[in-house]
């Protein structure tokens, strides 16, 4: 089943300070305002970059002081692309198979067992009414990061992919109440909103150590204004 209608096609770069902003502390949420957002991959791995504001260090976000519960970097996958499997919740969810937790430096009971540590999880379609991901592998990723920046990767054969084309969400967020951060792609008025990879523009070459030059000529993902197959 594909879940996907494609409204519109825009640019992925996501405005800077969208996101709350702390006035007695106008640094804090720059850790986690999103900028940029990149895919790639070859034939045994998916590779993923995460860039936030120039201004924003990641390394503050196990800072309890500044994030409640601390905060991390989540990727969310839509696997096959189709909406009757996978979380959906609210406006920000649709259909999403499995969840890197890529940055998440300090372990909490998330009270909605969605990550609450390092690793690769997939979804419980079982456990609904409550939106649970179950830890699958915390050796699978391999992740580096530096400042404002982030890179890792994931072997393909633990995403058992059943599409051409994938759709991502990256949360960069507080993991407790009021959960404060940055989505994207963020909310929509016209619908709901996803980055779709097509598996096909692969660029071989991406290393995970810590540079992140190579990422440079790899395009930012298609930003995509959608509806799910059931209301068009």
């Amino acid at each position: 089943m594909i879940k996907l209608i494609v409204l519109s096609t825009l640019s992925l770069t996501d405005p800077i300070g969208d996101h709350p902003v702390d006035s007695l502390n106008p640094m804090k949420y720059v850790d986690t305002d999103i900028a940029v957002v990149k895919l790639s991959a070859d034939s045994s791995s998916l590779y993923f970059y995460v860039e936030i504001n120039d201004s924003g260090d990641l390394n503050r976000l196990a800072d309890t002081t500044l994030y409640s519960g601390s905060a991390s970097v989540s990727l969310f996958i839509d696997t096959d692309m189709d909406s009757s499997t996978g979380l959906t919740w609210g406006w920000w969810c649709l259909g999403y198979d499995v969840l890197l937790s890529v940055l998440h430096t300090t372990p909490i009971k998330d009270p909605w067992e969605i990550g609450d540590a390092f690793g690769f999880y997939r979804y419980d379609q079982s456990a609904y009414p409550v939106y649970k991901f179950e830890l699958v592998d915390t050796s699978a990723l391999n992740v580096e990061h530096k400042q404002h920046r982030l890179e890792g990767s994931i072997p393909l054969k633990m995403l058992d992919l059943k599409s051409d084309s994938i759709a991502v969400l990256v949360i960069v967020q507080e993991q407790l109440d009021p959960w404060l951060g940055d989505y994207a792609p963020d909310e929509d008025s016209l619908g709901t909103s996803a980055l779709i990879y097509d598996l096909g523009l692969a660029k071989d070459g991406i290393k995970i150590d810590g540079k992140f030059d190579d990422w440079k000529d790899v395009p930012e993902l298609r930003l995509v204004r959608v509806i799910p197959e059931d209301e068009r």
